[in-house]
């Protein structure tokens, strides 16, 4: 009798963002939970968590696909996150700024201007040596969150 071999795939059921969590606990027959937990810490820890998910979405083969070369693997899983980045964009605009693309260019403008100095800081260039770059990524996300919320609650 022959046993089929265990492969690693991103789940289509079990999912939140791409589905790599959620395959990774299937495969390994632990909760989905601990993999996303185990993955949020490892976000915080300098975003390797972050660049291990991202690499998991275009590397691991969704569910139900078999594996087929490396690159049309590669190529599927960066196709299916350029949609989801798109979806998530419009609904992001959608939410701060209507229809009218606005809100798209201020969050493009932010990202930028964000990764340039964490960059630079990373590279040794330091700016405004008397600002705590360490803080700018929570006061941002919550900025971004109030600004959400309040513009929902305006009824936009």
């Amino acid at each position: 009798m022959e046993t089929e071999k265990k492969r690693l795939y991103r789940s289509r059921t079990d999912r939140m963002v791409g589905g790599v969590c959620g395959g990774m606990a299937a495969y390994f027959n632990v909760d989905a939970t601990i993999v996303r937990l185990v993955m949020a810490v490892l976000a915080l820890a300098q975003g390797v968590g972050v660049v291990l998910y991202l690499l998991g979405w275009i590397l691991i083969p969704a569910e139900g696909r078999r594996a087929g070369s490396p690159g049309e693997v590669a190529r599927e899983g960066a196709e299916e996150m350029a949609v989801q980045a798109k979806s998530f964009g419009e609904s992001v605009s959608k939410a701060v700024g209507g229809d009218s693309g606005n809100a798209a260019v201020v969050v493009g403008i932010v990202l930028v201007l964000v990764g340039v100095v964490f960059l630079l800081q990373a590279l040794g260039i330091v700016l405004f040596g008397w600002v705590q770059w360490g803080l700018l990524w929570p006061i941002v996300l919550i900025g971004g969150g109030a600004l959400l919320l309040l513009r929902r609650g305006n009824g936009a």
